[in-house]
């Protein structure tokens, strides 16, 4: 892969600093970031955070107390054993289509079965506001605004006691290098791998050390300001990460699609 991108940007009559240039044409502006659920730097309070449009913090007991599980059931995250059921959790994989002849049916098994996919415990995609720390890239002396400075990001996410946390974080440089790439062990237990699409199974995690503070750190020192991040639902990364970052392109609202991302905005 690595042959193949160099061989593509030897092709690119571009200078670094040009290149860099052409990529930022493409990032996302504040407003549109607020629209897609970025957390963004208040401009008003330094040091505070906006979470705007987007349902993965749950700040207030209202909502802790009324969620919904990918299986169709309600629960309090109140309660200290809210993912506990006897019966487990029926779900489905994927979604369920409302148009066309596989109206009503889940893509994930062409059923309208109760679910296609079982877990021990309830899940929630939410977490409470409370515990979260966010840290912010900062403007570098000396910071380039090259080529070099162009990465692409990536965090897979597994269910937890509090929502879903970071359990691994990839970045790669814009020559297809990887930069960093870890597994990260959450703050609290998991209940679900989230091996479907995470790709991450207990078996990865279990000699694992690396906390998310630690992955911060590293982050902070890879980028800085005027690092252009790439990514898909680069949103979910950052909110994963409890990081701002304003210097993003996201292929979810460069190509948006309607039956893949209905939600963006482009």
């Amino acid at each position: 892969m690595k042959d193949l991108i160099q061989k593509y940007l030897n092709c690119i009559p571009l200078s670094s600093e040009e290149l860099y240039v052409r990529f930022w044409r493409h990032t996302m502006s504040y407003t549109k970031m607020k629209q897609n659920g970025f957390p963004l730097p208040d401009p008003k309070s330094p040091g505070k955070v906006l979470l705007v449009n987007t349902n993965v913090f749950s700040s207030k007991s209202m909502r802790l107390d009324s969620q919904m599980c990918r299986c169709g059931k309600t629960f309090s995250m109140l309660e200290d054993d809210w993912y506990v059921d006897d019966h487990g959790c029926n779900y489905h994989l994927g979604k369920q289509s409302f148009a066309g002849p596989n109206y009503g049916l889940y893509n994930c098994c062409k059923t309208v079965s109760p679910g296609c996919a079982f877990s021990k415990h309830h899940v929630s995609f939410h977490r409470p506001y409370e515990d979260v720390r966010f840290v912010h890239t900062v403007y570098k002396k000396g910071s380039a605004k090259k080529a070099s400075n162009i990465f692409s990001i990536d965090c897979e996410m597994a269910f937890t006691t509090k929502g879903m946390e970071a359990v691994k974080v990839s970045l790669v440089d814009i020559n297809g290098e990887v930069v960093y790439d870890t597994y990260v062990q959450p703050k609290n237990t998991i209940l679900d791998y989230n091996t479907a699409f995470s790709g991450v199974c207990e078996k990865n995690l279990l000699y694992v050390t690396t906390r998310l503070d630690d992955v911060q750190a590293r982050l902070l020192q890879l980028l800085n300001k005027d690092s252009i991040l790439i990514g898909h639902g680069v949103e979910n990364d950052l909110l994963a990460l409890n990081m701002t970052h304003e210097t993003v392109i996201d292929t979810s609202c460069v190509f948006p699609t309607r039956e893949a991302t209905p939600s963006r905005i482009p």
